[in-house]
This record gives structure tokens, C-alpha cells and sequence, in this order.
């Protein structure tokens, strides 16, 4: 049986490899650094994992998408993977290959599959980000924004 995971994370090392000094591979978004001595790990930046547990649709969406998903060295994902800071550079990573535009509406998308403010506050996280305007710890989510 085909692990959907593995194919999606085969495509996305095709179509995110690059010319290196090590030959053709993908480059780890948080080192930089070409991916070519052990197959790199997915690490979903902008919707985690956690965010997206209790709803099975919405994990199978966000741990898929290649608007939410970056490669990294398996070491690093261990010891450095979720942090703001490697998470903003994932999202960096990300608007240079994918571009603002269909990430935001890759998130826009999402509306049917969550409840609460979760999709403004990425995609707010998203633009903040690609405005230069996002250090490590300067947006903190707030899920429930009610009416205002």
C-alpha cells in the first residue's frame, strides 16, 4: 500500500530541488543547506499538526498542502523544528516558491474546516511576514475573536 505522505513528500523534494554543490536536492528551510545525505522530514509551518488535531479532514489538508508544508534536515526538525523563528523562515520559504497570493487563498479555503479566528490570524501572520514586519515572538494567536 502507498503512503499518501511519502508520494506527496516525493513530489515536493522534486519540485523543490535546486542546482547544489552536492548536485540536484532540496534545500533544508532552516539551515539553507542542500538535503542530500538522508531524506528530509515535512514540517507544516503555518497550520501545525497540534492546530489542526480533533479534525481529521483538516489534518489530512494541512499536512499535505505544499502551501503549508516545507522540507528540513531531519535533525534539525528534532531539536529546532517548532520555533517562531524557524516557522517564520519556512514561511519565507514558501511565499519565494509559492507565492502570496495562492497561499492566501490556499488558507482562505480553509474557512469551511474551521471554526473560530484560526485562518485570519495565519493569514495575517502570512502577510505580516511577507512585509518584513515579523520577529520571533511578535504575533501570538488568538483563535476566538468573536464579533470584533
Amino acid at each position: 500500500m502507498v503512503n499518501d505522505r511519502n508520494v506527496f513528500k516525493a513530489n515536493l523534494m522534486d519540485s523543490r530541488a535546486e542546482w547544489t554543490e552536492h548536485g540536484i536536492h532540496p534545500v533544508c528551510c532552516i539551515c539553507g543547506k542542500p538535503i542530500y545525505n538522508d531524506g528530509p522530514d515535512l514540517h507544516e509551518v503555518i497550520i501545525s499538526r497540534g492546530e489542526a488535531q480533533g479534525n481529521k479532514e483538516l489534518q489530512k489538508i494541512v499536512t499535505s498542502s505544499k502551501f503549508n508544508c516545507v522540507l528540513v534536515h531531519h535533525s534539525e526538525h528534532i531539536t529546532e523544528g517548532d520555533t517562531k523563528e524557524n516557522d517564520t523562515k519556512g514561511i519565507l520559504q514558501l511565499l519565494e516558491i509559492e507565492g502570496l497570493h495562492p497561499i492566501i487563498q490556499w488558507l482562505r479555503s480553509l474557512r469551511a474546516h474551521v471554526k473560530g479566528g484560526l485562518v485570519d490570524d495565519k493569514i495575517r501572520r502570512v502577510q505580516l511576514v511577507h512585509e518584513g514586519q515579523v520577529g520571533n515572538d511578535d504575533i501570538q494567536p488568538g483563535y476566538d475573536h468573536g464579533d470584533g
